[in-house]
């Protein structure tokens, strides 16, 4: 399965949002962490699902909501999975672990942009 990850401007804020194809979902699952993940031991919020054109995408988002630029793509796997969420393996020419727990944002969709 395929990840992307996107650092996302808006005017002087800064985050980073994990994107993932999840098997049999339309909609890729996404998890945004205030500092990049590769270098802080900051838990990732899962937020809701964005578009799967995402994984490709780099570029001004509309509606003034900043733009996103590609920090890393490849693919990942599970490496082990709780109740509260899961360890992936993420590689793109060096692996990364990373603990990704499943806490929807309130919402009766679950998705956004």
């Amino acid at each position: 399965m395929r990840f992307t990850l996107l650092e996302h401007r808006q005017g002087t804020e800064k985050h980073w949002d994990l994107l993932l194809e999840w098997p049999g979902e339309e909609r890729l699952r996404t998890w945004q962490f205030e500092e990049h993940p590769w270098e802080s031991t900051l838990p990732g919020k899962r937020i809701g699902d964005h578009r799967r054109i995402y994984l490709d995408y780099e570029g001004p988002i509309s509606h003034g909501r900043g733009e996103v630029r590609q920090c890393g793509t490849g693919t990942y796997r599970v490496v082990a999975e709780t109740e509260r969420g899961w360890q992936v393996a993420l590689s793109n020419g060096r692996t990364c672990l990373l603990w990704l727990y499943d806490t929807p944002p309130p919402s009766s969709s679950g998705t956004i942009l």
